[in-house]
């Protein structure tokens, strides 16, 4: 018997098809390694020694982000004297600077104490190249001539690397440390930066300036240790006026007035009344410089001249 045989046709709604999926890698855990400080030339180490104020120095420090350095948000670099200071305090010309580097700009920036000063040097910063997983991040900077002077190597480098897209994760090295050299300056304020008697005559004793009119030389001083005194020294063992002189013992000198004055000398030595100073942040602290002059007995008529040396040093 004969079948019959018919085909069949069976229909599909289709022969592909599609699934959305998605991989999300996360924010990697950045490194720090190899944190140096060093000189201006980078070719000097400074960790552990005693450096300077207002002097450039280098902070050289490797990071790696295995998301490429895009992958960071931001480093911050605080510079502190552990002794007055720490990592989260203020910022202050005598103790603590914080620095920084934005991810977002590629740029470096001083956060304080002086913002958009002369602390960061910001033309030798070096950003490394942000495509890669790890490169070396350069930070120049210099601290103030009132930073705080240290026997020991209190202060400290601290090094935060924030990373992810709200810097969420982070690593941080406290490894560099150095101390500051003792610095001193003594500026001449511009009413003082001639002085003189007039009207003298021979003999007399203990004549005031008549320039300035107030009497005294001011000077401003600038240190970053706290106790100094003002020293003064005669250029020269006389005033001349040609072949005529007058021994610069003849004049004396005090910080208040003739009570207590000395006789100056051809060596520094401490204006009385000016030592033992104590100043208000270290910048631009006043002092003051009477003058007396006695006119010895067969002194010629003219005009004598000479020059007054001053410093300040410790005591």
């Amino acid at each position: 018997m004969m079948a019959a045989i018919s085909a069949i046709s069976i229909a599909h709604a289709g022969t592909t098809g599609t699934s959305s999926g998605s991989a999300t890698v996360g924010t990697a855990t950045p490194t720090i390694s190899s944190p140096k400080l060093n000189d201006s030339t980078d070719s000097v180490n400074e960790n552990g020694a005693t450096i300077s104020v207002l002097t450039e120095y280098h902070y050289n420090v490797t990071v790696g982000d295995t998301n490429t350095l895009y992958g960071l948000y931001n480093i911050t670099f605080r510079i502190f004297d552990s002794t007055y200071s720490s990592v989260s305090a203020a910022d202050a010309n005598q103790t603590h600077y914080t620095f920084e580097w934005l991810n977002s700009t590629a740029a470096w920036s001083e956060v304080g104490p002086n913002a958009g000063g002369t602390d960061l040097v910001s033309g030798n910063c070096i950003t490394p190249t942000q495509s890669g997983t790890s490169g070396t991040f350069k930070l120049a900077f210099e601290l103030e001539g009132n930073a705080n002077y240290t026997g020991s190597t209190s202060w400290r480098v601290n090094c935060t690397v924030y990373a992810g897209s709200t810097g969420s994760s982070t690593a941080n090295d406290q490894t560099i440390t150095f101390g500051l050299n003792a610095y001193y300056a003594i500026v001449v304020a511009s009413g003082s930066s001639t002085h003189g008697w007039t009207g003298l005559v021979a003999p007399s004793d203990n004549n005031s300036l008549t320039t300035p009119a107030s009497g005294y030389l001011t000077v401003y001083c600038t240190s970053n240790h706290y106790n100094y005194a003002v020293e003064d020294e005669g250029g020269s063992a006389t005033l001349a006026s040609g072949a005529n002189t007058i021994p610069i013992g003849a004049i004396n000198v005090d910080a208040t007035g003739l009570t207590g004055a000395v006789n100056m000398t051809t060596s520094y030595a401490d204006v009385p009344g000016d030592t033992g100073i104590v100043p208000t942040n270290g910048i631009n602290t006043a002092a003051y410089i009477y003058l007396y002059i006695s006119i010895p007995s067969g002194t010629p008529a003219g005009t004598y001249t000479y020059t007054l040396n001053l410093e300040i040093a410790a005591t």
